[in-house]
């Protein structure tokens, strides 16, 4: 779990300050700051500042434009406004006449400047006083085409992000993959230390899919189609709400570890040569204790969790003293998505017509008292669902994008008066995080949904999917920033305004040519 907290918090560390560059120098710890240690050496041909040592006299450049090291750089933010806005990886190089090299190495630099530009105005979070913040916190499911006809099996890459729902604001879209790490090697060390011999928790791998954790997770695909084909013979179900959360728990329960939820099958395979995946329970632990260390000087945190029993143990794992001192809050948040337009408005209208006959009984009433009552009505209708005595109930004020939606309160400690515990389920919504992952699909064209193969049920290949899972992770990284800093909504705002983080919208140079 640490490794994945310093995986996904590495980029807030901030920069090493510039020292002589020799080992054996006195001067090898000495900041250039330090007063007597260094002169100015003039400017490099790129603009940077040359210094020299006055231990050993050795000279070394700090600084510079941050596109110091390219040829072409005018080309910067045509890559970077395609890449965000749907256009297809070879029509970007076909547009802009470059070359697949050059393209690959523009994505990383601009994924490097994402980072370093957010790094320098996330700092701030950490000591940014908001009264409360309202989380909505979700997963996304990514594929990678196979790259071998002899293995037409595609990698399945999932991220979890968390997301400020009155602002927009994303804090992290965190990819179970970590691209630092060798499978070959880890594969090989893992045999070297006998890994898979341990238990989990004492192994040094635990956190990396091996392949005998493939193999495992083959048995457990085998148990989830058999209680998948035992409930289909017994007849079609309800089909509502309640039945799919009724599955999500019978599913979890069957599992030997009701946490692991990110399984693997036969048309699933790991990567090979290019990075490792993360089992998603460390992913997810990560996310969350990232998302502590972010936030440590928010007064309160209302987080809507997906349901999902490993999102939920991460979640309270990271934050139980917080939930204790009652800082802290989480939901469950069940949301019907299958739902056609039709229906979706005729739930709407539902609603409508509840809230209009109870203003005609108690006219003496405000629109948002009738609401807070229909949801007090509700919370005290809760049914009891799953293993684990969960208490669900309907949200009585649905709209077009959460028409169908059912809420459980997972840290009810008591304390709260009925209609304090009322407005935080009315506060409850995934909305903040589905939008963006909604986005996502629709600006970045490799992350867009793939279709269904007509040879082969299960087996999905998109022509413009990535085939290197690392381009994954960059493309969320630099979409997050664009979108929180860039992009700005129907009120003129982008997200960091409405954050606080920024006072006016950023130019798509100001990340290019960040330093």
């Amino acid at each position: 779990m640490a490794e994945e907290v310093m995986r996904f918090a590495d980029y807030l560390t901030p920069p090493e300050e510039p020292h002589c560059p020799k080992p054996a120098c006195p001067n090898h710890a000495v900041p250039v700051t330090t007063e007597g240690a260094y002169y100015r050496f003039g400017l490099t041909n790129a603009g940077a500042k040359r210094w020299r040592c006055r231990r050993c006299s050795a000279t070394f450049s700090v600084g510079g434009p941050a596109t110091r090291r390219q040829r072409v750089t005018h080309l910067n933010k045509a890559v970077l406004m395609s890449l965000t806005n749907k256009m297809a990886l070879r029509r970007i190089m076909k547009v802009n006449g470059m070359n697949g090299v050059t393209l690959y190495g523009k994505i990383n630099f601009l994924y490097r400047q994402s980072l370093a530009f957010a790094a320098s105005r996330e700092r701030a979070l950490l000591d940014l006083e908001l009264e409360r913040l309202y989380i909505s916190v979700d997963r996304q499911e990514y594929m990678v085409n196979w790259a071998r006809d002899t293995d037409r099996r595609n990698i399945v890459l999932r991220a979890v992000g968390s997301c400020d729902n009155p602002s927009g604001y994303v804090f992290g879209a965190h990819l179970a993959f970590d691209p630092a790490m060798d499978p070959a090697a880890v594969e090989a060390d893992a045999a070297a230390l006998k890994d898979v011999e341990l238990p989990y928790p004492h192994r040094r791998y635990a956190r990396l899919w091996l392949k005998k954790d493939y193999d495992e997770a083959l048995v457990d695909a085998e148990k989830e189609r058999d209680r998948t084909a035992a409930k289909n013979k017994k007849g079609p179900t309800k089909g509502d709400l309640t039945a799919s959360i009724e599955d999500s728990y019978e599913a979890a329960a069957i599992r030997d570890d009701s946490e692991v939820s990110g399984s693997k099958d036969e048309t699933q395979k790991l990567s090979e040569a290019r990075g490792t995946q993360v089992h998603e329970e460390y992913s997810l632990y990560g996310h969350f204790m990232f998302l502590k260390g972010l936030l440590r000087s928010v007064g309160k945190l209302r987080f809507f969790l997906d349901q999902d029993s490993g999102m939920r143990a991460a979640c309270l794992a990271a934050f139980a003293q917080d939930v204790k001192s009652r800082r802290v809050d989480a939901f469950y948040v069940r949301i019907a998505k299958d739902m056609t337009v039709d229906k979706k408005r005729a739930s709407v209208t539902r609603a409508r017509k509840a809230v209009s006959q109870y203003e005609e009984a108690f006219p003496e009433l405000k629109p948002d008292e009738i609401v807070l009552e229909l949801m007090k009505a509700e919370i005290a209708r809760a049914v009891t669902l799953g293993a684990w005595s969960d208490r669900w109930c309907a949200h009585p004020y649905p709209n077009m994008s959460e028409a169908d939606k059912a809420l459980c309160w997972l840290t009810d400690l008591e304390g709260y008066d009925d209609d304090h515990k009322a407005r935080l389920f009315l506060k409850g919504s995934l909305h903040g995080i589905d939008n963006f992952f909604q986005r996502v699909r629709r600006s970045l064209n490799p992350l867009e949904r793939p279709h269904l193969t007509a040879s082969k049920a299960r087996r999905t290949w998109y022509g413009y999917s990535p085939y290197n899972p690392a381009l994954v992770e960059k493309l969320l990284g630099i979409y997050r920033v664009m979108h929180n800093f860039v992009e700005v909504g129907k009120d003129g705002k982008t997200p960091a305004m409405r954050l606080g983080l920024a006072k006016a919208a950023v130019k798509p140079e100001d990340i290019i040519y960040h330093t």
